[in-house]
Protein backbone atom coordinates (compact mmCIF):
# COMPACT_ATOMS: atom_id res chain seq x y z
CA UNK A 1 0.00 0.00 0.00
CA UNK A 2 1.40 3.39 -1.03
CA UNK A 3 1.43 6.27 1.44
CA UNK A 4 -0.61 9.20 0.16
CA UNK A 5 -0.18 12.80 1.26
CA UNK A 6 -2.17 15.98 0.62
CA UNK A 7 -1.61 19.68 1.15
CA UNK A 8 -4.46 20.88 3.34
CA UNK A 9 -3.88 24.66 3.31
CA UNK A 10 -2.97 26.54 0.16
CA UNK A 11 -1.51 30.03 -0.02
CA UNK A 12 -1.02 32.45 -2.93
CA UNK A 13 2.73 32.26 -2.40
CA UNK A 14 2.57 28.50 -3.15
CA UNK A 15 1.04 28.95 -6.61
CA UNK A 16 2.78 29.93 -9.85
CA UNK A 17 0.83 30.96 -12.92
CA UNK A 18 2.64 29.53 -15.95
CA UNK A 19 0.07 30.56 -18.59
CA UNK A 20 -3.40 32.11 -18.64
CA UNK A 21 -4.96 28.69 -17.95
CA UNK A 22 -2.27 26.74 -16.08
CA UNK A 23 -0.98 26.96 -12.53
CA UNK A 24 1.57 24.97 -10.54
CA UNK A 25 1.62 24.32 -6.82
CA UNK A 26 5.22 25.05 -5.89
CA UNK A 27 5.41 24.09 -2.26
CA UNK A 28 5.03 20.50 -1.15
CA UNK A 29 5.90 21.21 2.47
CA UNK A 30 3.23 20.91 5.10
CA UNK A 31 1.59 17.94 3.43
CA UNK A 32 -0.17 15.50 5.72
CA UNK A 33 -0.85 11.78 5.38
CA UNK A 34 -4.22 10.48 4.28
CA UNK A 35 -5.10 7.76 6.78
CA UNK A 36 -8.58 6.72 5.75
CA UNK A 37 -11.31 7.19 3.21
CA UNK A 38 -11.87 10.85 4.16
CA UNK A 39 -9.41 11.41 7.01
CA UNK A 40 -6.05 13.12 7.27
CA UNK A 41 -3.79 13.39 10.28
CA UNK A 42 -1.63 16.34 11.28
CA UNK A 43 1.35 14.82 13.06
CA UNK A 44 3.63 17.86 13.34
CA UNK A 45 3.10 21.63 13.47
CA UNK A 46 2.30 23.12 10.07
CA UNK A 47 2.12 26.70 8.82
CA UNK A 48 -1.48 27.73 8.40
CA UNK A 49 -2.49 30.98 6.73
CA UNK A 50 -5.84 31.20 8.46
CA UNK A 51 -7.55 33.28 5.81
CA UNK A 52 -7.25 30.31 3.39
CA UNK A 53 -7.83 27.55 5.94
CA UNK A 54 -11.00 25.59 6.58
CA UNK A 55 -12.91 26.64 9.72
CA UNK A 56 -11.94 23.45 11.55
CA UNK A 57 -8.25 24.33 11.14
CA UNK A 58 -8.68 27.93 12.32
CA UNK A 59 -9.39 26.81 15.85
CA UNK A 60 -6.42 26.35 18.10
CA UNK A 61 -5.07 22.84 17.68
CA UNK A 62 -3.75 21.98 21.13
CA UNK A 63 -2.68 18.40 20.68
CA UNK A 64 -0.92 16.38 17.99
CA UNK A 65 -1.67 14.14 16.28
CA UNK A 66 -4.89 15.85 15.12
CA UNK A 67 -7.30 14.07 12.79
CA UNK A 68 -9.65 15.94 10.49
CA UNK A 69 -11.68 15.48 7.33
CA UNK A 70 -9.77 15.53 4.04
CA UNK A 71 -12.23 18.14 2.80
CA UNK A 72 -10.27 20.86 4.62
CA UNK A 73 -8.05 20.81 1.48
CA UNK A 74 -11.14 21.35 -0.71
CA UNK A 75 -12.15 24.37 1.38
CA UNK A 76 -8.68 25.88 1.08
CA UNK A 77 -8.69 25.39 -2.71
CA UNK A 78 -12.01 27.24 -2.86
CA UNK A 79 -10.68 30.06 -0.70
CA UNK A 80 -7.69 30.50 -3.04
CA UNK A 81 -9.98 30.58 -6.09
CA UNK A 82 -12.16 33.23 -4.41
CA UNK A 83 -9.05 35.26 -3.59
CA UNK A 84 -7.59 34.94 -7.11
CA UNK A 85 -10.87 35.96 -8.74
CA UNK A 86 -11.50 38.67 -6.12
CA UNK A 87 -14.95 37.23 -5.36
CA UNK A 88 -16.92 38.47 -2.39
CA UNK A 89 -19.71 36.76 -0.47
CA UNK A 90 -22.39 35.95 -1.23
CA UNK A 91 -21.14 34.16 -4.34
CA UNK A 92 -24.75 33.71 -5.52
CA UNK A 93 -24.87 37.41 -6.50
CA UNK A 94 -21.34 37.65 -7.91
CA UNK A 95 -20.31 37.66 -11.56
CA UNK A 96 -20.09 33.85 -11.53
CA UNK A 97 -23.64 33.29 -10.19
CA UNK A 98 -25.27 30.06 -11.40
CA UNK A 99 -22.10 28.97 -13.20
CA UNK A 100 -20.27 25.68 -12.78
CA UNK A 101 -17.61 27.51 -10.77
CA UNK A 102 -20.27 29.02 -8.50
CA UNK A 103 -21.68 25.60 -7.64
CA UNK A 104 -18.17 24.14 -7.24
CA UNK A 105 -17.30 26.85 -4.70
CA UNK A 106 -20.55 26.26 -2.84
CA UNK A 107 -19.75 22.52 -2.57
CA UNK A 108 -16.16 22.90 -1.37
CA UNK A 109 -16.80 25.74 1.08
CA UNK A 110 -19.64 24.26 3.12
CA UNK A 111 -19.20 24.76 6.87
CA UNK A 112 -19.73 21.06 7.64
CA UNK A 113 -16.61 19.16 6.45
CA UNK A 114 -18.58 15.92 6.02
CA UNK A 115 -20.75 17.52 3.32
CA UNK A 116 -18.01 19.14 1.20
CA UNK A 117 -17.39 17.65 -2.25
CA UNK A 118 -14.64 18.40 -4.77
CA UNK A 119 -16.60 18.09 -8.00
CA UNK A 120 -16.12 20.45 -10.94
CA UNK A 121 -18.35 19.71 -13.91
Amino acid sequence: CQNLFIKIVFSPKNILRISPDWYLILDRTDTVPIIGDRTVIIEHPINIEYVYAAPELRKKITQLPFQTNISCAFYSAGAIIKWAMQLKDPIAVSGIAKSQLHYFLERVMLKDPAHRRFLLI
